[in-house]
Formats: C-alpha cells, sequence, structure tokens
C-alpha cells in the first residue's frame, strides 16, 4: 500500500526529484503506519533566487493537476505551512497521509551525500510551528529556509542496522511504549525523533549490545534525556533535534519519568 503511494507520487515529482525521509527509510517506523515524508527535490540551492511560498504554490499546483490516486480511498490534497498533504480519507476519517516537503540541495555531508535546505517549519518543535503558523499568516514575518541531512540520518541508521540488527528493533519498541503513552495522554511530551536518536548515539557507542540492555539503558537514562537539549542537528550543530526539551515544565518532565518508572517496574 505504502509502495504503491510512493510511486503514485513519484510520478508527478520524477523518481530523481522524490527522496523518502523520516522514520520509514531509516527502518524504525513501528506500525501502523499513518504516514509517509518525502523531500521534493527541486534543484541546487541559491538564496537569491528561491522563495519557499513559491516553490509550495507550485508544488501545490502540480499536485492538483498531475495526481493519479492509486487507493479507493478519496485523496484530498491541502497545503501546510511547510508543505503539501496528500490525505487519502475514508469519509471523514484519515487513513493514511503523505507529506511533501521542497528542498534544494545545498552541500554534502560527511558520507557525501547530498544535504538540503528546508522550509524551516519542518523541523520545529510543535509549539514553534504553531507560533510561526501564525506570523506567517498574519504576514508578521517570512519563511526561511534552514539546512538538514536526511542522508545522513538514514545512513547512521542503515550502518547500525548492518551491525546489530537490535538496534532498529530496540528503536521501534521504545517507539511503541512511546506511542502507548501518546494514546493514553495526547498531551505526553516526548518525541519520537528524540528517542531514536537517543538510542541511536548509545548504540554506536556500543555496537554489540543486545535488544535488553539497549532498551533497559535507554530507560534508565531516560530522565537526563530531558533535562536539558544535548543532541546536535547534523545538518546544523548550532541547533539541538532535542531543543523543545528546554521547554518542558516540571510537570511535562514527572509526566515522562512517571511513565518511564511504570515500564521499568513491568520490565523487572
Amino acid at each position: 500500500f505504502v509502495a504503491n503511494i510512493y510511486d503514485s507520487v513519484q510520478e508527478v515529482l520524477g523518481v530523481a526529484n522524490s527522496l523518502q525521509i523520516g522514520s520509514y527509510p531509516r527502518f524504525t517506523a513501528i506500525t501502523p503506519l499513518h504516514d509517509l515524508d518525502v523531500l521534493y527535490i527541486l534543484g541546487q540551492w541559491n538564496p537569491q533566487q528561491h522563495d519557499p511560498n513559491q516553490a509550495l504554490t507550485n508544488l501545490e499546483a502540480q499536485l492538483n493537476a498531475d495526481y493519479e490516486n492509486p487507493t479507493h480511498y478519496a485523496a484530498v490534497i491541502s497545503r501546510q505551512t511547510h508543505s503539501i498533504t496528500i490525505k487519502f480519507m475514508d469519509g471523514e476519517d484519515e487513513v493514511f497521509g503523505v507529506d511533501v516537503v521542497p528542498a534544494y540541495v545545498s552541500g554534502t555531508n560527511n558520507y557525501g551525500e547530498d544535504m538540503y535546505v528546508v522550509p524551516e517549519i519542518a523541523v520545529k518543535a510543535h509549539r514553534e510551528r504553531r507560533q510561526l503558523r501564525e506570523a506567517v499568516s498574519k504576514g508578521e514575518r517570512q519563511m526561511a529556509w534552514i539546512p538538514s541531512d536526511p542522508r545522513g540520518y538514514i545512513a547512521v541508521a542503515r550502518q547500525l542496522n548492518a551491525v546489530n540488527e537490535d538496534f532498529r528493533k530496540a528503536v521501534k519498541f521504545a517507539k511503541g511504549w512511546r506511542a502507548s503513552c501518546k494514546a493514553a495522554d495526547d498531551d505526553f511530551p516526548l518525541k519520537s525523533f528524540h528517542l531514536e536518536q537517543a538510542i541511536t548515539r548509545w548504540v554506536a557507542a556500543h555496537p554489540q549490545t543486545d535488544i535488553f540492555d539497549i532498551i533497559f539503558e535507554f530507560f534508565c537514562c531516560l530522565p537526563d534525556f530531558i533535562r536539558y537539549p544535548q543532541i546536535p542537528d547534523r545538518a546544523d550543530p548550532t541547533r539541538n533535534i532535542d531543543g523543545y526539551v528546554a521547554e518542558l515544565s516540571e510537570a511535562d518532565r514527572r509526566k515522562v519519568i512517571e511513565a518511564r518508572d511504570g515500564f521499568l517496574i513491568k520490565l523487572e
């Protein structure tokens, strides 16, 4: 199902111009899979020529004109602040979604692979996204472009998984725990990508560890992970992928730690 949808998006964007990003190509997606993130690569970056709003307008028009729905669900195309979304609807229920983010090639990473710039909201924390959307919609500020390195994150995950398949299994296990917490409390603050990168760093330092030790170490260290931002973004070391933890209240941190304690008691 996902492959058919991705193929249908590539029919519009072009195979060479599309890149799956997010947890799916990093082998760490959990089921049920609800969405797919795709970069639409528009060419080489030139800060003097490229306007995010124009890129989004052109992309929306292109999808509306050329997209062919391969499913029996209704496909609804809409513009978000940083992307164009295709929602597959069963009546009023969203079955699946594709988020297409425009991007330009801008440099290479340490693997010699392309890096990109994307509309800045694509990597913002939820609260920052809402504030930025409001400011842009009111005309109070313009959308900017920021660096992004999805291929680098995919390469790291691919290497770790080749050395130790328990890496992706441990990440999926921890993500499943986080999803259950989120299902019970929609305000549960821990972010999935933060969780994944915390495990990634630990497994990179202990590549032969088995799944139990990976999971146990993650949950034991979880309070430290939410004390302050500490994981630099591959594309911009001055920014942290866990920057949102600086905004967490003590109540937010207690919520995560109490959920963690409950899990460790069950694990024991």
